[in-house]
Order: C-alpha cells, then structure tokens, then sequence
C-alpha cells in the first residue's frame, strides 16, 4: 500500500481532526473543514463535516458563527452559508438519499434545510442539552442524542414521536435491520447506539417499550466503534484492541461468533467498505486490514512509523480506492489502497495500471505458469493524466479521460530491453479530442473508435490525430439514421457494431463497405470477437442471453448461462472461450463441425479467487488484476497438465481422453494412448470423433487399438466425402441415429437438386427436387426395413411404391406369426 500524500498539524491546527471522503466519486477529501482543492477558514472550532449522498456538497459547521457552510464540489468554491441565527453548532448529517440536512446545537435545538426547496426548518428546544450525535431514516425521520442522557426521534415538522431517557450519554446513533435467519421476510427496524461508551442499546421501532441493552466484559474496555453487516452481525472494536463480530439473529441475540486481540494496546477506530469486503482497525500505530469472508487473517498491515501521535479515526473512499488515517496530534495520512480495475490486452499484450499514472505492458506469451506467480513487468510508462480509460493495441497504448485521449506509441518502447528501467523523460503522445464522453475505446493497428456515450461511433486515423483540425474520417450512424450504437469491436479488417434495435453491421475497414447484416429480436449490448484465426464473435442481447456468431453463413447457436467473456488468443485446434463471473470461469468450447450442426458446450468450471478481474485468455490460463495492481494467473481445470505417472491410475480416463480432444490436444491425446489402452475409454473417444466429423482419428484408432478392419474400409470410403450433409447422412447411419441419417440424406439431394436446377437456369422443378429428396429418404428407411416409416415417405413420395413395400412388409409379418397384421399389409 503506498502513501499518497500527509497533512501535518501546522496545516489544519493542533488536536484531533474530523476526516470525511466525498461520496460516490471520491475525488476530494475534506480535514477538519480544510479541503486540499480549496480552503476554509472557520471562526471556531470545526464540530461537523459530511458529504451529501451525491457527493456534490460538504456540509460544515463550527461552535462559534452558527453558519453552515455548504462547499460546492463541482465548481470547487462555497455554495451557500446559512445562517441559523444559533451559535454553538455541534452535529451535521445529511439524509440517506441527500434532500434534507440535520444540524444540532450544544442547547438542544434542531435544524433542518430542505436542500431542494431552499426551506429552513428551525426547531426549538429539541432537547435540554447538546445534541451530541444522530443519524435520518430515509429522508423523512430523524433521531437525536444528547448530553441529557437522552434520544428523540422526529419527523421533518420537527414533532417529536418518540422520546426517551437513557442511563447513559449516547453516542454512535445507527439505524438498521435486523433480520430473523429462520424467517429472512421479517425485518425489524430498529435503532442502535452506545451509551457511556459501555453499553449497547437497541431500540426497535415496532416494538419501542422493549429496548434490548447489551454489556460487554469489562477487560475489553470502552465501545469506541461498531459496523452493522449483513443485517445479522454487528462488528464491535473495543479500546484495549479487542474486535468482536456479534449475532443479531433474535434467537442468538448477544452471542459472540468470532473473537480477537487485534492490537495490543489500543484500537481507537474500526470501518468496514461493503464495496471491496474488507473491515480495517486501527491501533497501536498501524493499521490492519481483514477480509470480511476470513477474519482469522490479517490481509493487510500498515505502519505508521513516522508520526508519534496516537492514531484516532479511519475514513475509507466508498470505492475502497484511498484510505485516510488521522492522529490525535492533528496530522493526516491517506494511502492508496486499490487501484482502479484499468486493462487491455491486445493478443497476449496485456496492459494494467499499477499506479495512478502508470501503466505496465508484459506479454504473456513469454510467462511460465506457476502456483502464485507474479509476472514481472516488461515495460513501465509514465502517462500524462490519471486516466479513467486504458486500451493497447498493436501499436498505441491509449490512455484517456471524459472526451480527451492520449496516444502513446508502443513502437520504440518494445525495442527497450525488459531488465531495463524506465526513465524519466517526458513520453511523446497524440492528443484527440472526441464529439462526446467515451463509453468505449476500441484500437488496432492504425485506427481508433470511440463509442460514444450519445449512441455515436467516432472512427479516426490515430496517427492522423496531430492534424489541428481533428477531422472525424468516419462517424455512424449518420443522420439519417434513428438507431444508437451501444457497442462496438474493431478487428484487423472489420468494425462491428450493435445497436439497441437489436442489428449488428459488418463494416470492411479498407473500403468502409457494409459487409454483412444480422437482425436479432431485441437490442445488442456487448460484442466479443474472436481475436485470432477465426471471424466469430459472441453477442450479449438486453435480455442477458449470450450467442454465437458466424457471419459467414450467419449461424447463430445460444450460450447457456454466460456472463462476461474472454477468448483463448492462442486456441490452435480448438475454439475455446470463457465465461466468467466473480467466483468462476466457466470453459466454453464451439464445434462447428458436428453431426447434429454447430454445438457450444460447458466442458468445466474454475474456481476463481476473491477479488480476482480476468483480463486475458491465452492456451488455458486466465492473468487476471489484483486491486493492488498486480497480474496473477489462474490455470483453468480444464487445461490442467497430465502426468505420464498418472494416466495409469486414472479410474476415469475416457472423461480425460474426450476432453484432450475437444481442447484439440492431440500431442497430449496420443502419449495417453502409449500408457493407458483402456478399449472401451477409446471406444468412447471413437464415438466422439465420428460425432465431430473427424473421419482421421477415428480411422486411427480403429487401426492402432482395435483393429476393425470392416469400419476402417468403411471409414476409408467416406473420407473423401465432401459434402456435409452426405457425410453426415453415412456416419448417422454408422451410429444407428437414422433418422438424423435421414434428415441428412433429405437435406444433402435437396442441396444437390438446386445445384442443377440454377446450373440449368431451371426455376419450375420444385416438386421434382421434393421428390428426390422424399425417394432418397424411403430408400434409406426400406433399407433398414424399418416398414412404417417407409410406407409413410412412401405415400407422399412414391405412390407406386406403396403396395410392393406392404408386400414385403407383410412376408415379414406372416413369417413373424402376425397373420392379421400380415393380411393388412396384403390388402395394400
């Protein structure tokens, strides 16, 4: 974890100081009422900072003016200041959803603005003392402690429907569900809080005369935070360092599930961040990091060895990206925690951010897979902006932000030796400025697309881009046109986009004509080509059905339960993909050539770590980011290595045997051949291949294992077969499916019939190419003796037929004992 940047004590002012991010974006932080982008100067004392939910205003109080001051984070200057005519101000908070603002006095008066119709809503007397802590309910309710051992709950009149006294000064107020595990419908609101830092009090809203107090062991020492979590645990940290996740299930209200010493001395915060499922402490001059899934483990520990301050509070950015620390001394620290999942790959290119404005380039080619490996960088570059938007391509990497991108180009770089530190000079880059925010950055070798966030698609020259004029070479659609592009793919030789009316275009790059159209029943979300040897592409609808593409005969074969995609960039023998969500990888393979039409199988599943962002594919094995910018891989199950030493003890070797051959590891197939001659694992793997249309190694295994002389001159004859449908009409036959066998033999005459018919110009044989077709089908069912069916093709096809085929039905009848039967078929 690397420090960002620190603020000392002569900044903002000797003591403890108040630490809040901006929510939502998490751009700015404010310290004490001083904000690095702007500063504040307060009369008194700072006692109130919080961020509006959209994080566009900073609300801050002090206890001498009676101001509020609201900072204006989009224009980065102060709002408004509202006069509450009060001094003394001593709590803020906006609502949940940022409409309303809270503000309490040390003499028990509330105030509230209405943020959207610029209302003041004065408040006397709301209690007899400082209003000390609160917390809003939605945006209609709020509830206030104050030094008067009390709690009010009110509604935004400023009546008071529900009031308390309490044995204690309450402090940390929450609202929260509590959830009944055996009854997950039944929700309790209730509202929690800590009074004289012993206590924890539960205050539920349906049942308010029935409050529940919880007290802990004395030697863990005073409440100093607590986390709801998962509306059945509650995360406690204590002032001697111990740190306690609680049960809120109404049956094991109180019981402690996990108990530890997280510092030795003293643990002065706790924060958890839902967004990247971590909780972190802090204590003892540092600070600890666990996982929310495993918090036996420390993940993470920072020390903050140059302060001699006691740490005081933690405050994490919604995104997890920066966490700040601040002492009792009044100094600040913020670390950069996670970086921004930003990468691209470009065949086995990978290209990640590994710091704010640092981007690495390995090939993955060149990497050994190893458990834990860490690649180690190739090739380190210094960008000119923090961008929000990162793609490399063949010769550019492009970073970018809003509408403005940065071209660097790659060439030079990769004639720089891999050992060889980066410098420090400025980076030559182009800079092109696009219609429109960017929803997408697509790249090859010489052009660049940006997908638009208004629906357009902007298509220039990137080395073109130093012209001053900036000229657009391409846009679509044009004006005439009423769809919106909602993503794009732009390959070697051809830009492919989907619109929302469910169309994707085929465009060639050279000359810009429109190659191909395929029309789908809704609109078209995500596009994945295929990147190498190969035109297929994957297609993601609104409906979140996944399909696959191949516009050259404009196949179309649906993907269950895809998500996200990524293509092996190296599948030589097979066409292999995956898809992924953020606990698995699932493989996918698509045969073309198959007995039944194109199929798109589930050959396994990989388990993927915590965390993980998979970013590229290549020959089995998954580089995903880390959030520290890092590149670890993942081997998927299914392209595990084989060991000679375990192929003879495998028990399911035709599972291994038929997945080395879909994979197209045929190298690997033939070694498990030399060790392991299990007949009818390769019986099985025979069938397969038969299956996929792959005469050769069927014919091999028949000679080198089995020996069967008759199939091998029957494979012999078919494998010149040309024809698809013929081919697959003789191998249905072979494996007893006949009526697929006749599907095929139907479909193969009617393709050969047409042939002639356009050869001879003839348009007027329809019924004839019928005919054929039908008599070919009846040959094939008489052949098999299979007489109903034969009679049927027989009737519509070959009327003449009928009787000499139920003569020779009904001598098989009669020889069988079925006389009646028989007789039927004599009648005929």
């Amino acid at each position: 974890m690397k420090k960002v940047f620190s603020i000392d004590s002569s900044t903002i002012g000797a003591g403890k100081c108040k630490v809040k991010w901006q929510k939502r974006e998490g751009q700015y932080i404010a310290i004490n009422g001083g904000e690095m982008v702007d500063k504040i100067v307060l009369e008194g004392k700072c006692t109130g900072l919080d961020w509006s939910p959209d994080g566009e205003l900073l609300a801050i109080t002090d206890q001498v003016t009676g101001v509020i001051t609201l900072w204006d984070a989009n224009n980065k200057k102060i709002y408004i200041q509202l006069d509450t005519t009060w001094n003394d101000l001593s709590f803020c908070q906006w609502s949940k959803k940022g409409k309303r603002l809270a503000v309490g006095t040390k003499k028990g008066n509330l105030f509230i603005y209405d943020r959207k119709a610029s209302k003041k809503v004065p408040i006397l007397g709301k209690h007899t003392k400082s209003i000390i802590c609160g917390c809003w309910q939605d945006d209609n309710i709020i509830a206030c402690g104050a030094e008067d051992n009390s709690f009010s709950i009110s509604d935004l009149k400023g009546t008071t429907l529900y009031e308390r006294t309490l044995k204690g000064k309450p402090s940390l107020m929450k609202f929260a569900s509590m959830v009944d595990q055996n009854n997950p419908e039944n929700k309790n609101q209730v509202l929690s809080m800590v009074l004289n830092h012993r206590y924890f009090y539960i205050h539920n809203m349906d049942n308010p005369e029935d409050p529940l107090e919880l007290v802990f062991q004395e030697e863990y020492g005073n409440i100093v935070a607590y986390e709801w979590f998962n509306e059945n645990h509650i995360f406690f940290g204590f002032s001697n360092g111990n740190f306690i996740v609680m049960s809120t299930d109404p049956n094991y209200i109180g019981q402690e599930l996990y108990h530890q010493k997280s510092h030795n001395d003293y643990l002065s915060n706790l924060i958890v961040n839902y967004s990247i499922n971590k909780v972190a402490t802090c204590g003892d001059d540092m600070i600890k990091i666990y996982e929310l899934s495993d918090l036996k483990e420390t993940c993470e520990t920072i020390t903050v060895d140059d302060d001699t301050g006691k740490l005081y509070s933690l405050e994490w950015s919604e995104d997890g990206q920066f966490l700040a620390v601040t002492t009792k001394h009044g100094n600040a620290y913020v670390y950069l925690y996670k970086l921004p999942f930003l990468g691209s790959t470009y065949g086995t290119t990978l290209a990640y951010l590994t710091s704010l404005q640092e981007v690495t380039l390995i090939d993955q080619s060149k990497t050994t897979m190893a458990a834990n490996d860490q690649i180690p960088p190739s090739i380190k570059i210094k960008v000119d902006i923090e961008p929000s938007i990162l793609v490399v391509g063949e010769r550019h990497l492009a970073v970018g932000v809003n509408n403005q991108v940065l071209f660097y180009p790659l060439i030079k770089k990769n004639n720089r030796n891999d050992n060889e530190e980066p410098n420090n000079e400025e980076n030559d880059y182009i800079q092109y400025e696009y219609l429109a925010p960017i929803k997408r950055l697509l790249l090859n070798r010489t052009l660049a697309a940006g997908l638009l966030t208004n629906g357009k698609l902007q298509i220039h020259n990137i080395d073109n881009s130093k012209s001053k004029s900036n000229k657009v070479q391409k846009l679509f659609p044009n004006n005439t046109d009423t769809f919106l592009i909602m993503c794009a793919a732009l390959t070697p030789n051809f830009c492919i986009f989907g619109t929302n009316t469910g169309v994707i275009y085929h465009y060639d790059i050279e000359n810009w004509n429109l190659v191909n159209t395929i029309k789908h029943k809704t609109g078209i979300k995500e596009l994945y080509p295929q990147f190498k040897g190969g035109i297929k592409f994957i297609f993601i609808d609104d409906l979140n059905d996944g399909y696959i593409c191949n516009p050259v005969n404009n196949t179309i074969i649906q993907i269950p339960g895809i998500s996200r995609i990524l293509w092996d960039v190296e599948c030589k023998n097979s066409c292999t993909f995956v898809s992924y969500d953020n606990e698995n990888l699932t493989t996918y393979i698509f045969t073309e050539s198959h007995i039944k039409g194109s199929q798109c199988t589930i050959m396994g599943t990989t388990k993927l770590s915590y965390g993980l962002r998979p970013i590229l594919l290549n020959a089995g094995v998954v580089s995903s980011q880390t959030h520290n910018g890092k590149i670890c891989m993942t081997q998927l199950s299914t392209h595990l290595d084989i060991k000679e030493e375990s192929i003879g003890k495998e028990k399911n070797i035709s599972k291994i045997l038929q997945l080395l051959y879909s994979l197209g590891r045929f190298d690997e197939l033939w070694k498990v051949f030399d060790f392991n001659k299990d007949i009818e694992s390769w019986r099985n793997l025979a069938e397969k291949a038969l299956i996929n249309l792959d005469i050769r190694t069927e014919r091999k295994k028949e000679i080198g294992l089995v020996g069967d002389a008759d199939k091998v001159i029957f494979l012999n004859k078919i494998e010149g077969v040309e024809d698809k449908n013929s081919l697959c009409g003789q191998i249905s036959m072979l494996l007893g499916e006949y009526d697929n066998a006749q599907v095929n033999i139907y479909n193969n005459n009617n393709n050969n019939n047409n042939n002639n018919n356009n050869n001879n110009n003839n348009n007027n044989n329809n019924n004839n190419n019928n005919n054929n077709n039908g008599i070919a089908a009846l040959n094939l069912r008489r052949g098999l003796r299979q007489w109903d069916q034969a009679l049927s093709l027989a009737s519509t096809f070959a009327q003449n037929e009928v009787s000499i085929i139920a003569k020779e039905y009904a001598l098989e009848l009669e020889f069988n004992g079925d006389y009646y039967q028989a007789l039927s078929m004599y009648n005929k």
